[in-house]
Protein backbone atom coordinates (compact mmCIF):
# COMPACT_ATOMS: atom_id res chain seq x y z
CA UNK A 1 0.00 0.00 0.00
CA UNK A 2 1.30 3.44 -0.96
CA UNK A 3 0.51 6.73 0.67
CA UNK A 4 -0.27 9.93 -1.23
CA UNK A 5 3.41 10.77 -1.14
CA UNK A 6 4.27 7.56 -2.99
CA UNK A 7 6.08 6.04 0.00
CA UNK A 8 5.38 2.36 0.50
CA UNK A 9 4.15 2.00 4.08
CA UNK A 10 5.17 -1.64 4.32
CA UNK A 11 8.68 -0.70 3.24
CA UNK A 12 8.85 1.99 5.93
CA UNK A 13 7.63 -0.43 8.60
CA UNK A 14 10.16 -3.14 7.72
CA UNK A 15 12.92 -0.53 7.48
CA UNK A 16 12.05 0.63 10.99
CA UNK A 17 12.22 -2.97 12.23
CA UNK A 18 15.75 -3.28 10.82
CA UNK A 19 16.70 0.06 12.38
CA UNK A 20 15.55 -1.19 15.78
CA UNK A 21 17.83 -4.23 15.45
CA UNK A 22 20.70 -1.95 14.44
CA UNK A 23 20.10 0.36 17.42
CA UNK A 24 20.12 -2.60 19.79
CA UNK A 25 23.54 -3.64 18.47
CA UNK A 26 25.30 -0.51 19.61
CA UNK A 27 23.35 0.38 22.74
CA UNK A 28 23.57 -2.18 25.54
CA UNK A 29 20.99 -0.30 27.63
CA UNK A 30 18.49 0.26 24.84
CA UNK A 31 14.87 0.68 25.94
CA UNK A 32 11.62 1.48 24.17
CA UNK A 33 12.01 5.09 25.25
CA UNK A 34 15.56 5.42 23.91
CA UNK A 35 14.47 3.76 20.65
CA UNK A 36 11.70 6.31 20.32
CA UNK A 37 14.21 9.17 20.68
CA UNK A 38 16.79 7.57 18.37
CA UNK A 39 14.37 6.75 15.52
CA UNK A 40 12.04 9.72 15.88
CA UNK A 41 8.96 7.52 16.31
CA UNK A 42 6.24 7.75 18.91
CA UNK A 43 6.41 5.42 21.90
CA UNK A 44 3.20 3.59 20.88
CA UNK A 45 4.69 3.00 17.41
CA UNK A 46 7.92 1.69 18.95
CA UNK A 47 6.00 -0.55 21.35
CA UNK A 48 4.07 -2.05 18.43
CA UNK A 49 7.23 -2.71 16.43
CA UNK A 50 9.13 -4.15 19.41
CA UNK A 51 6.21 -6.46 20.20
CA UNK A 52 6.32 -7.74 16.62
CA UNK A 53 10.05 -8.43 16.93
CA UNK A 54 9.56 -10.16 20.29
CA UNK A 55 6.78 -12.36 18.91
CA UNK A 56 9.16 -13.47 16.16
CA UNK A 57 11.84 -14.26 18.77
CA UNK A 58 14.19 -11.62 17.37
CA UNK A 59 14.23 -9.41 20.45
CA UNK A 60 14.03 -10.27 24.16
CA UNK A 61 13.75 -8.23 27.33
CA UNK A 62 16.67 -8.37 29.72
CA UNK A 63 16.80 -6.39 32.95
CA UNK A 64 15.16 -3.26 34.25
CA UNK A 65 17.25 -0.09 34.37
CA UNK A 66 17.33 2.26 37.32
CA UNK A 67 16.36 5.63 35.85
CA UNK A 68 16.15 7.31 39.25
CA UNK A 69 12.47 8.13 38.91
CA UNK A 70 9.18 6.44 38.21
CA UNK A 71 8.79 3.02 36.61
CA UNK A 72 12.05 1.27 35.80
CA UNK A 73 12.37 0.89 31.99
CA UNK A 74 13.13 -2.56 30.59
CA UNK A 75 16.28 -3.06 28.52
CA UNK A 76 16.08 -4.93 25.24
CA UNK A 77 18.57 -7.01 23.27
CA UNK A 78 18.75 -8.96 20.03
CA UNK A 79 18.16 -12.70 20.34
CA UNK A 80 21.13 -13.28 18.06
CA UNK A 81 21.07 -17.03 17.61
CA UNK A 82 17.40 -17.19 16.67
CA UNK A 83 18.37 -17.10 12.99
CA UNK A 84 21.54 -17.53 10.94
CA UNK A 85 22.83 -15.93 7.75
CA UNK A 86 25.28 -17.21 5.14
CA UNK A 87 27.85 -14.90 3.58
CA UNK A 88 30.26 -15.35 0.70
CA UNK A 89 33.05 -13.32 -0.86
CA UNK A 90 34.76 -13.45 -4.23
CA UNK A 91 38.23 -11.94 -4.42
CA UNK A 92 40.76 -11.94 -7.22
CA UNK A 93 42.77 -14.77 -5.67
CA UNK A 94 40.44 -16.48 -3.19
CA UNK A 95 36.84 -17.24 -2.34
CA UNK A 96 35.45 -17.48 1.18
CA UNK A 97 32.23 -18.32 2.97
CA UNK A 98 30.97 -17.83 6.51
CA UNK A 99 27.91 -18.18 8.69
CA UNK A 100 26.90 -15.48 11.22
CA UNK A 101 24.06 -15.01 13.64
CA UNK A 102 22.09 -11.78 14.09
CA UNK A 103 24.61 -10.48 16.62
CA UNK A 104 27.44 -10.81 14.11
CA UNK A 105 28.88 -13.86 15.86
CA UNK A 106 30.89 -16.08 13.53
CA UNK A 107 29.64 -19.69 13.53
CA UNK A 108 31.56 -21.13 10.55
CA UNK A 109 34.25 -20.06 8.09
CA UNK A 110 36.10 -21.60 5.16
CA UNK A 111 38.09 -20.30 2.21
CA UNK A 112 39.99 -21.51 -0.82
CA UNK A 113 42.85 -20.01 -2.77
CA UNK A 114 42.80 -20.22 -6.56
CA UNK A 115 44.25 -18.77 -9.74
CA UNK A 116 42.29 -17.16 -12.59
CA UNK A 117 43.22 -20.07 -14.85
CA UNK A 118 40.59 -22.15 -13.02
CA UNK A 119 37.91 -20.04 -14.71
CA UNK A 120 34.90 -18.21 -13.34
CA UNK A 121 32.51 -21.12 -13.91
CA UNK A 122 34.63 -23.60 -11.97
CA UNK A 123 35.19 -21.04 -9.23
CA UNK A 124 31.41 -20.67 -8.83
CA UNK A 125 31.12 -24.43 -8.29
CA UNK A 126 33.73 -24.24 -5.54
CA UNK A 127 31.91 -21.29 -3.97
CA UNK A 128 28.66 -23.27 -3.82
CA UNK A 129 30.48 -26.08 -2.05
CA UNK A 130 32.03 -23.71 0.52
CA UNK A 131 28.63 -22.20 1.32
CA UNK A 132 27.07 -25.65 1.68
CA UNK A 133 29.92 -26.69 3.98
CA UNK A 134 29.25 -23.69 6.23
CA UNK A 135 25.51 -24.36 6.22
CA UNK A 136 25.99 -28.00 7.21
CA UNK A 137 26.64 -27.09 10.85
CA UNK A 138 23.66 -24.76 11.25
CA UNK A 139 21.87 -25.06 14.57
CA UNK A 140 19.07 -22.67 13.60
CA UNK A 141 17.13 -21.58 10.55
CA UNK A 142 19.24 -19.95 7.82
CA UNK A 143 17.42 -16.97 6.34
CA UNK A 144 19.48 -16.17 3.27
CA UNK A 145 22.83 -15.49 1.65
CA UNK A 146 24.72 -12.23 1.18
CA UNK A 147 27.56 -12.01 -1.35
CA UNK A 148 30.41 -9.47 -1.32
CA UNK A 149 31.69 -9.01 -4.87
CA UNK A 150 34.56 -7.05 -6.40
CA UNK A 151 33.61 -4.14 -8.60
CA UNK A 152 32.65 -2.90 -11.01
CA UNK A 153 29.40 -4.64 -10.01
CA UNK A 154 26.33 -4.33 -12.26
CA UNK A 155 23.38 -4.46 -9.86
CA UNK A 156 20.85 -4.26 -12.72
CA UNK A 157 21.88 -7.68 -14.02
CA UNK A 158 23.43 -9.12 -10.83
CA UNK A 159 26.83 -9.69 -12.42
CA UNK A 160 30.45 -8.74 -11.84
CA UNK A 161 31.07 -6.41 -14.77
CA UNK A 162 34.88 -6.60 -14.63
CA UNK A 163 37.40 -8.34 -12.41
CA UNK A 164 40.92 -7.18 -13.21
CA UNK A 165 43.09 -10.15 -14.16
CA UNK A 166 40.19 -12.62 -13.97
CA UNK A 167 37.81 -12.53 -16.98
CA UNK A 168 34.59 -14.48 -17.38
CA UNK A 169 32.57 -13.28 -14.41
CA UNK A 170 30.32 -11.11 -16.56
CA UNK A 171 28.88 -14.38 -17.92
CA UNK A 172 27.92 -15.76 -14.49
CA UNK A 173 24.46 -15.17 -13.01
CA UNK A 174 25.52 -15.64 -9.39
CA UNK A 175 22.11 -15.01 -7.83
CA UNK A 176 20.51 -17.74 -9.94
CA UNK A 177 23.42 -20.18 -9.53
CA UNK A 178 23.56 -19.87 -5.74
CA UNK A 179 19.85 -19.66 -4.97
CA UNK A 180 19.20 -22.83 -7.00
CA UNK A 181 21.95 -24.72 -5.17
CA UNK A 182 21.11 -23.48 -1.65
CA UNK A 183 17.34 -23.00 -1.83
CA UNK A 184 17.72 -19.59 -0.17
CA UNK A 185 17.29 -15.97 -1.29
CA UNK A 186 20.62 -14.53 -2.42
CA UNK A 187 21.62 -10.86 -2.31
CA UNK A 188 24.61 -9.39 -4.15
CA UNK A 189 26.58 -6.23 -3.41
CA UNK A 190 29.92 -4.54 -4.05
CA UNK A 191 32.41 -5.70 -1.38
CA UNK A 192 33.19 -2.14 -0.29
CA UNK A 193 29.50 -1.54 0.39
CA UNK A 194 29.42 -4.76 2.41
CA UNK A 195 32.37 -3.54 4.46
CA UNK A 196 30.61 -0.22 5.02
CA UNK A 197 27.51 -2.07 6.21
CA UNK A 198 29.60 -4.03 8.71
CA UNK A 199 31.10 -0.78 9.98
CA UNK A 200 27.64 0.81 10.18
CA UNK A 201 26.20 -2.07 12.23
CA UNK A 202 29.14 -3.36 14.25
CA UNK A 203 32.18 -1.09 13.86
CA UNK A 204 33.83 1.28 16.27
CA UNK A 205 32.32 4.22 14.35
CA UNK A 206 28.82 2.77 13.99
CA UNK A 207 27.21 5.89 15.43
CA UNK A 208 28.24 7.94 12.37
CA UNK A 209 25.74 8.81 9.65
CA UNK A 210 28.15 9.87 6.87
CA UNK A 211 31.21 7.81 6.11
CA UNK A 212 33.60 6.88 3.31
CA UNK A 213 34.75 3.26 3.64
CA UNK A 214 37.80 2.41 1.49
CA UNK A 215 38.78 -1.18 0.68
CA UNK A 216 42.34 -1.76 -0.50
CA UNK A 217 43.43 -5.17 -1.76
CA UNK A 218 44.21 -6.24 -5.31
CA UNK A 219 41.52 -3.77 -6.29
CA UNK A 220 40.38 -0.55 -4.65
CA UNK A 221 36.76 0.29 -3.89
CA UNK A 222 34.74 2.61 -1.70
CA UNK A 223 31.49 2.19 0.20
CA UNK A 224 29.64 5.46 0.72
CA UNK A 225 27.28 5.92 3.66
CA UNK A 226 25.06 9.00 3.44
CA UNK A 227 22.55 9.77 6.19
CA UNK A 228 22.96 6.28 7.62
CA UNK A 229 22.28 4.49 4.32
CA UNK A 230 24.46 2.92 1.64
CA UNK A 231 24.49 5.04 -1.51
CA UNK A 232 24.16 2.73 -4.52
CA UNK A 233 23.68 5.03 -7.47
CA UNK A 234 21.45 4.17 -10.40
CA UNK A 235 22.98 0.83 -11.41
CA UNK A 236 25.42 -0.26 -8.71
CA UNK A 237 28.62 1.19 -10.15
CA UNK A 238 29.03 3.58 -7.23
CA UNK A 239 32.30 3.57 -5.31
CA UNK A 240 34.63 2.54 -8.13
CA UNK A 241 37.44 4.48 -6.53
CA UNK A 242 40.04 2.17 -8.04
CA UNK A 243 39.02 3.28 -11.51
CA UNK A 244 39.24 7.00 -10.82
CA UNK A 245 42.25 8.33 -12.72
CA UNK A 246 44.93 10.13 -10.73
CA UNK A 247 47.18 10.41 -13.80
CA UNK A 248 45.50 10.92 -17.18
CA UNK A 249 48.84 10.20 -18.92
CA UNK A 250 49.53 7.04 -16.91
CA UNK A 251 49.47 3.39 -17.97
CA UNK A 252 46.27 1.92 -19.38
CA UNK A 253 44.02 0.05 -16.95
CA UNK A 254 41.93 -3.01 -17.84
CA UNK A 255 38.84 -0.79 -17.59
CA UNK A 256 40.15 1.21 -20.59
CA UNK A 257 41.04 4.32 -18.61
CA UNK A 258 44.56 5.58 -17.94
CA UNK A 259 46.31 6.12 -14.63
CA UNK A 260 43.61 4.55 -12.46
CA UNK A 261 44.20 4.61 -8.69
CA UNK A 262 44.19 0.80 -8.67
CA UNK A 263 47.45 0.89 -10.64
CA UNK A 264 49.14 2.91 -7.88
CA UNK A 265 47.39 2.23 -4.55
CA UNK A 266 46.52 -1.49 -4.47
CA UNK A 267 48.36 -4.50 -3.05
CA UNK A 268 49.38 -5.40 -6.62
CA UNK A 269 50.93 -1.95 -6.92
CA UNK A 270 52.63 -2.48 -3.55
CA UNK A 271 54.24 -5.72 -4.74
CA UNK A 272 55.41 -4.06 -7.96
CA UNK A 273 56.78 -1.06 -6.08
CA UNK A 274 58.71 -3.32 -3.72
CA UNK A 275 60.16 -5.33 -6.60
CA UNK A 276 61.32 -2.14 -8.32
CA UNK A 277 62.96 -0.96 -5.11
CA UNK A 278 64.57 -4.36 -4.62
CA UNK A 279 65.89 -4.40 -8.18
CA UNK A 280 67.33 -0.93 -7.75
CA UNK A 281 69.07 -2.03 -4.55
CA UNK A 282 70.59 -5.02 -6.32
CA UNK A 283 71.80 -2.80 -9.17
CA UNK A 284 73.54 -0.54 -6.68
CA UNK A 285 75.06 -3.54 -4.94
CA UNK A 286 73.43 -2.65 -1.65
CA UNK A 287 72.28 -5.17 0.96
CA UNK A 288 71.83 -8.91 0.75
CA UNK A 289 69.98 -10.76 -1.97
CA UNK A 290 66.33 -11.57 -1.23
CA UNK A 291 65.01 -14.56 -3.08
CA UNK A 292 61.52 -15.94 -3.59
CA UNK A 293 58.23 -14.27 -4.41
CA UNK A 294 57.37 -11.51 -1.95
CA UNK A 295 53.64 -10.87 -1.72
CA UNK A 296 51.75 -7.96 -0.15
CA UNK A 297 51.19 -9.78 3.13
CA UNK A 298 54.94 -10.42 3.41
CA UNK A 299 55.65 -6.75 2.71
CA UNK A 300 53.13 -5.62 5.34
CA UNK A 301 54.79 -7.95 7.86
CA UNK A 302 58.20 -6.48 7.02
CA UNK A 303 56.75 -2.99 7.45
CA UNK A 304 55.66 -3.93 10.97
CA UNK A 305 59.20 -5.23 11.53
CA UNK A 306 60.60 -1.84 10.46
CA UNK A 307 62.26 -3.09 7.26
CA UNK A 308 63.36 0.14 5.49
CA UNK A 309 62.91 -1.14 1.93
CA UNK A 310 59.43 -2.45 2.64
CA UNK A 311 58.48 0.77 4.45
CA UNK A 312 59.59 2.90 1.50
CA UNK A 313 57.48 0.90 -0.96
CA UNK A 314 54.55 0.83 1.45
CA UNK A 315 54.71 4.57 2.11
CA UNK A 316 54.57 5.35 -1.58
CA UNK A 317 51.65 2.97 -2.24
CA UNK A 318 49.58 4.04 0.78
CA UNK A 319 50.30 7.66 -0.10
CA UNK A 320 48.74 7.14 -3.52
CA UNK A 321 45.73 5.38 -1.97
CA UNK A 322 45.12 8.21 0.51
CA UNK A 323 45.61 10.85 -2.19
CA UNK A 324 42.98 9.06 -4.28
CA UNK A 325 40.38 9.74 -1.58
CA UNK A 326 41.00 13.50 -1.40
CA UNK A 327 38.58 14.43 -4.17
CA UNK A 328 35.80 12.24 -2.75
CA UNK A 329 36.29 13.70 0.74
CA UNK A 330 36.18 17.24 -0.64
CA UNK A 331 32.99 16.42 -2.53
CA UNK A 332 31.10 14.54 0.22
CA UNK A 333 32.58 16.07 3.38
CA UNK A 334 32.00 12.87 5.42
CA UNK A 335 32.44 12.51 9.16
CA UNK A 336 35.02 9.76 8.68
CA UNK A 337 37.12 7.88 6.16
CA UNK A 338 37.72 4.29 7.25
CA UNK A 339 40.34 2.15 5.48
CA UNK A 340 40.15 -1.63 5.47
CA UNK A 341 41.42 -4.90 3.95
CA UNK A 342 44.93 -6.16 3.25
CA UNK A 343 46.54 -2.83 2.41
CA UNK A 344 46.06 -1.72 6.04
CA UNK A 345 48.06 -4.61 7.52
CA UNK A 346 51.25 -2.54 7.78
CA UNK A 347 50.30 -1.60 11.34
CA UNK A 348 50.33 1.96 12.77
CA UNK A 349 52.53 3.12 9.89
CA UNK A 350 49.49 2.92 7.59
CA UNK A 351 47.64 5.64 9.48
CA UNK A 352 50.81 7.73 9.83
CA UNK A 353 51.11 7.84 6.04
CA UNK A 354 47.39 8.19 5.27
CA UNK A 355 46.80 10.94 7.79
CA UNK A 356 49.90 12.79 6.66
CA UNK A 357 48.81 12.70 3.03
CA UNK A 358 45.25 13.80 3.80
CA UNK A 359 46.41 16.60 6.08
CA UNK A 360 48.70 17.84 3.30
CA UNK A 361 46.01 17.90 0.59
CA UNK A 362 42.74 18.67 2.38
CA UNK A 363 41.62 22.08 3.54
CA UNK A 364 42.35 22.49 7.28
CA UNK A 365 38.65 22.87 8.17
CA UNK A 366 37.87 19.61 6.37
CA UNK A 367 40.78 17.61 7.78
CA UNK A 368 40.41 18.87 11.36
CA UNK A 369 36.83 17.65 11.48
CA UNK A 370 37.52 14.32 9.78
CA UNK A 371 38.04 10.97 11.53
CA UNK A 372 40.74 8.98 9.68
CA UNK A 373 41.00 5.42 10.90
CA UNK A 374 41.32 1.76 9.98
CA UNK A 375 38.51 -0.70 10.63
CA UNK A 376 38.79 -2.31 14.07
CA UNK A 377 36.74 -5.18 12.64
CA UNK A 378 39.60 -5.97 10.24
CA UNK A 379 41.81 -7.23 13.06
CA UNK A 380 39.06 -8.91 15.05
CA UNK A 381 39.33 -12.69 15.18
CA UNK A 382 35.65 -12.80 16.06
CA UNK A 383 34.71 -11.32 12.67
CA UNK A 384 37.38 -12.82 10.39
CA UNK A 385 36.49 -10.57 7.43
CA UNK A 386 34.44 -7.34 7.61
CA UNK A 387 33.23 -7.80 4.03
CA UNK A 388 31.76 -11.20 4.91
CA UNK A 389 30.13 -9.81 8.04
CA UNK A 390 28.70 -6.96 5.98
CA UNK A 391 27.36 -9.45 3.45
CA UNK A 392 25.37 -11.08 6.26
CA UNK A 393 23.97 -7.63 7.18
CA UNK A 394 23.09 -7.13 3.51
CA UNK A 395 21.09 -10.37 3.55
CA UNK A 396 19.30 -9.49 6.79
CA UNK A 397 18.35 -5.96 5.69
CA UNK A 398 16.99 -7.24 2.39
CA UNK A 399 15.05 -10.04 4.06
CA UNK A 400 13.49 -7.56 6.48
CA UNK A 401 12.44 -5.39 3.53
CA UNK A 402 11.50 -7.91 0.85
CA UNK A 403 10.91 -11.26 2.60
CA UNK A 404 9.61 -10.45 6.10
CA UNK A 405 7.48 -13.61 6.00
CA UNK A 406 10.69 -15.61 6.55
CA UNK A 407 10.98 -13.93 9.95
CA UNK A 408 7.38 -13.40 10.95
CA UNK A 409 5.56 -16.40 9.46
CA UNK A 410 5.26 -18.02 12.89
CA UNK A 411 4.74 -14.82 14.83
Amino acid sequence: MKSKTGINRTHVKESNLAQIIRQLHFNDDCTRVSLSHALGLTQPAITKLVNKLMQAGLVVETSSIDSGKGRRPIALKVNGERYLLLAGRINRDYISAAMYDLNGKLHAYCDEQFRPVIGARECTIHLRRLLLDCAAGAGAKILGVGMALPGPFDSRHGRIALMSGFPGWDQIDLRHELSDALGLPVFLEHDANCGALAELWYGEHRNLENMLYVVGDRGVGAGIILNGQIYNGISGFTGELGHVSINCFGPRCECGNRGCLELYGSTVALEEEYQRSLFGMWQRGEGQSRTGRINARDICRMVREEDPLAKAAYERTVGYLAFGTVGVINMLNPEAVIFSDKITEGGPFFLDVARGMLKRHLMPDVYNNLIVDTSALQNSGKVRDPMLLGASVLAFENIMEHFPQLLFEDA
